[in-house]
């Protein structure tokens, strides 16, 4: 599986954990990926065969509780074909005691055609990845691609040891004689409140005195130079009636921008941290003072498909992590499939 290039997937490891968010709880198995959050939802990806190779790939999706049954969506990715909403979509899983086919039609999501498998479907599906070799995808009666099993057992068993389905009717690989009921509800979503917005009129321009002289700050003027401004230039956005995110460039990269951000007054003063993590430094990272968010993208390599997502929330004393989302195989995966491992609501 192609993994992110040696220098971006260190710029990525690097970067400031989540505030108090919970370590990432991930695995791999070797053509699959799973992850679980905070709160027990899991999810699992399969991919093509191949270090290099992007196809069409699985998503299984199962959330926490003992009423939660799995869901399955194939992504319709292809280097030279198209696939569209409305195409009859057909997965033959191959490998196992024979082979077993399902039949339905693509949905247009965010980014491409994908087709889902919910209820009764999806658990048949189950069964037949957790003895089979390979899946064959067909649409409209032309083999799209192939997506590896290797891997799929232990990737389902893991996700029911995670959330407690071991040795339980309801478990995907690790089934057993232990009732729904037995299986562990799904933890509550931590809650951030939100501060209450303010006026963006009248903001400061330029670097204060108070905060040209912090250590941190001299730091990324004396790494990056950059005398033409070419990576972007200090910002301020109001957080309160006294003080500002003030957002100081740190960094460039052929597509990621590093920034460091700091709480301070008007003039620089009262300078403390946001609570972003160890360094507050963002790759790509913005805030929307409408809905007090401020989130990040560090991207593995140009095309979007591999790296690091978050998103913080101020709560009117420092931004508390409300979503993370990772993916540390560049294989073609947009943002919106990536591993959950952190949420909590903002309200």
């Amino acid at each position: 599986m192609r993994r992110l290039p040696a220098i971006a997937l260190a710029a990525l490891l690097l970067a400031p954990a989540a505030a108090r968010a919970a370590p990432a709880d991930t695995a791999g198995f070797r053509d699959w990926m799973t992850a679980c959050d905070n709160v027990g939802d899991c999810m699992a990806l399969g991919f093509t065969e191949g270090e290099y190779a992007i196809g069409p790939y699985l998503v299984v999706q199962r959330a926490a509780g003992p009423d939660a049954g799995p869901e399955i969506s194939v992504a319709l990715v292809a280097e030279e074909r198209d696939a569209a909403a409305g195409a009859t979509v057909r997965v033959t899983v191959k490998g196992g005691p024979r082979p077993q086919s399902f039949t339905t039609v693509a949905m247009d999501g965010d980014s491409g055609a994908y087709a889902l498998f919910v209820a009764a479907e999806a658990n048949d599906l189950v069964r037949a990845i957790r003895d089979g070799r390979s899946i064959d995808v067909e649409v409209n009666g032309t083999v799209f691609g192939t997506v590896s099993l290797a891997g799929s057992s232990a990737a389902l068993r893991w996700i029911d040891d995670r959330q407690g389905r071991a040795g339980n009717v309801t478990a995907m690989v690790a089934t057993g004689p232990k009732p729904a009921s037995a299986v562990p509800a799904a933890k509550p979503l931590p809650v951030v409140r939100l501060a209450a917005g303010v006026s963006q009129d009248n903001l400061p321009t330029g670097l204060p005195p108070g905060l040209a002289s912090r250590a941190d700050v001299k730091a990324c003027a004396e790494e990056h130079a950059d005398p033409e401004g070419a990576f972007g230039s200090v910002e301020a956005q109001r957080l309160s009636a006294n003080e500002y995110l003030w957002s100081i460039p740190c960094g460039r990269g052929a597509y990621n921008f590093s920034a460091l951000y700091v709480i301070a007054g008007r003039d620089g003063s009262g300078a403390r941290s946001p609570g972003l993590g160890d360094d507050d430094t963002l790759v790509n990272g913005g805030y929307d003072p409408e809905s007090r968010r401020l989130g990040a993208f560090n991207k593995g390599r140009g095309f979007g498909d591999c790296g690091q997502e978050d998103e913080f929330a101020w709560d009117g004393r420092r931004f508390q992590p409300i979503r993370r989302a990772e993916m540390n195989e560049c294989r073609g995966v947009p943002s919106e499939h990536w591993l959950v491992t952190w949420r909590a609501e903002a309200r």
